[in-house]
């Protein structure tokens, strides 16, 4: 019997990929109240670290940002997540345009499934606006990614031009 390699890049990044999806779930499960109020604790926690607007009352500034805020949160979720998803499926060489085509569809229809859960928790609602912000933050995610390995392997194309000018 053949002892099999695991792959533990693609197992790691698979519990990754879960764990992005069960927070998403999980945070869309809270209550808009409940939801609301923590976005506005960490948004009020980043101001004061940062010390962000000075001239303004904390509280006044979060009670400004905080729906901004919550849409950026929002967008960065499923930024992550189609990172995520475009780093798994790279492992199996699918080309650059199939790979944009099935992360993007994942990342929309979780989102399409996370609003409609939405539509069922206390206080909160299914927004196709959300959908929209969610596949802008994968967009996002899908760019970052191609553009990092775009500079990754200019930088290894100009590294092994160099040791082949050497020799």
């Amino acid at each position: 019997m053949e002892k099999k390699n695991i792959d533990w890049k693609k197992i790691i990044n698979a519990i990754l990929i879960v764990i992005c999806l069960i927070s998403i779930f999980a945070f869309s499960n809270m209550s808009g109240k409940t939801s609301n109020l923590s976005s506005e604790k960490v948004l009020e926690k980043i101001v004061e670290i940062t010390n962000f607007d000075k001239k303004r009352d904390t509280a006044e500034f979060v009670k400004q940002y905080n729906q901004l805020f919550r849409k950026i949160a929002h967008s960065i979720e499923y930024m992550l997540l189609a990172i995520l998803l475009m780093i798994f499926i790279d492992k199996y060489n699918v080309k650059v345009l199939k790979k944009f085509v099935i992360v993007l569809f994942i990342c929309i229809l979780c989102s399409m499934l996370d609003e409609f859960h939405q539509y069922f928790v206390d206080s909160r609602t299914a927004s196709i606006m959300d959908c929209l912000i969610d596949t802008v933050g994968s967009l996002v995610g899908i760019g970052i990614y191609m553009l990092v390995c775009s500079i990754y392997f200019l930088i290894r194309e100009v590294i092994k031009m160099d040791k082949e000018r050497k020799v």
